[in-house]
């Protein structure tokens, strides 16, 4: 998109209200996820609530907007089907006006993975209410031969034609290892000057993509319709939230801290792009992408990648890459399943709380962790990717 929509998108889309970041239980140290953050509206309530907020955002753009506009949170790039988090690291999920744009089932999957056992999972959409005051009656006959057809005017955000007021989006939910969405209907009234309603209707896609000429023309005559010093904006904020399910303990599968959704409920090998498979939910296992083991993703690597390769209610196998990075200070893993692993590539150092020193391993090496016996990874290469892979399984 143009640098100007970029600046018409900041000053005119409404934000949410502060109650939206509010969880039931939910303490300040949490660790929260803003999924599609675009400008970070939204990150801004959540940077206020929680001590580690995570904002996750794909277009360039727009990610360096967030973080000039809210340096308190960590900004990322990557998407919602490639989510550049651990397994089980996060406590919440929050996504603004942004979850009719994913690729919905595996999208859900994705935040499956990131969520800690019991995480809870919050989607928010604003939606017009009502009529503006005063009316705009004038410049909706002005922009009426130009509005997509689908949309309202003159407050429509395009959710009509992009699924959500078809509901659509629900579908995935079906089958997902979510509970039941429970919605609330919040008040979002904007009041806003004229500049600030004009940057509103720039900040529309297709008046933003017009000709410069034919753009600034038309938002120039939107602007002389103004005639009121404020207007009110009657938004509402529709929130729905949700949480991973409690499976029962024969469905899950362990790994360290993790908690894992079994393959009949989730897909697996989502994050394809830097090695995985991408497999449909299909009980043969049928590859339909080829991909390799060794394949990396771009330095440098802000947090290691754990990617599912196959799960079943008795095993998951993992491939890890690692580049310097290693278990937090004072922490170990203390996981209820036996692991084993293998080096593949770079090199790595593990040290078990029962033995005095630690074990190098290089590529080839393999070991065999028995079910809670502690261990933590003490050293990665960090000038070359460390790849690793890691099965976990149920010893019957």
């Amino acid at each position: 998109m143009p640098e100007h929509w970029y600046e018409a998108y900041e000053r005119g889309r409404p934000g949410y209200p502060p109650e939206v970041v509010n969880i039931s239980g939910m303490p300040s140290p949490a660790t929260v996820l803003d999924l599609g953050a675009g400008t970070g509206k939204l990150t801004r309530l959540l940077v206020s609530k929680f001590v580690r907020v995570v904002a996750i955002e794909p277009d360039d753009q727009m990610r360096r907007r967030l973080t000039a506009l809210c340096p308190e949170a960590e900004a990322l790039a990557g998407s919602a089907e490639q989510i550049p988090l651990p397994n089980a690291s996060v406590d919440a999920v929050f996504a603004a006006q942004s979850f009719h744009w994913f690729a919905n089932e595996p999208a859900l999957a994705e935040i499956a993975r990131i969520l800690r056992p019991r995480g809870t999972l919050v989607l928010l959409w604003n939606l017009p209410a009502g009529r503006t005051e005063p009316s705009l009656a004038a410049v909706e006959q002005l922009l009426q031969p130009h509005w997509p057809k689908g949309w309202d005017l003159p407050l429509d955000l395009g959710l009509s034609g992009s699924g959500h007021g078809s509901d659509d989006w629900r579908l995935a939910f079906a089958q997902s290892v979510f509970e039941e969405l429970q919605e609330t209907r919040l008040p979002n009234p904007q009041t806003v000057h004229p500049e600030e309603l004009v940057a509103f209707f720039g900040s529309m896609g297709w008046i933003a993509t017009l000709p410069d000429e034919e753009r600034l023309s038309l938002l120039e005559k939107v602007r002389a319709l103004l005639t009121a010093t404020e207007y009110r904006l009657p938004w509402q904020t529709r929130v729905y939230r949700t949480r991973l399910a409690q499976l029962p303990e024969g469905e899950r599968v362990e790994s360290g801290t993790c908690s894992y959704a079994p393959l009949e409920l989730v897909r697996v090998g989502q994050t394809g792009q830097f090695g995985g498979a991408q497999r449909e939910k299909d009980s043969r296992f049928t590859m339909t992408t080829l991909s390799n083991l060794f394949t990396t993703p771009p330095s440098p690597l802000a947090h290691e990648l754990i990617e599912p390769l196959i799960a079943t209610t008795s095993l998951r196998l993992e491939r890890i890459v690692s580049l310097g990075h290693v278990t937090p200070p004072g922490e170990w893993y203390d996981q209820d399943l036996p692991e084993w692993v293998v080096l593949l590539s770079g090199g790595a150092t593990l040290r078990f709380e029962d033995e005095a020193e630690p074990i190098a391993l290089r590529p080839g090496d393999h070991l065999l962790i028995a079910a809670h016996r502690r261990h933590r990874v003490e050293w990665t290469d960090p000038n070359r990717h460390t790849v690793w892979l890691a099965l976990h399984y149920r010893d019957e």
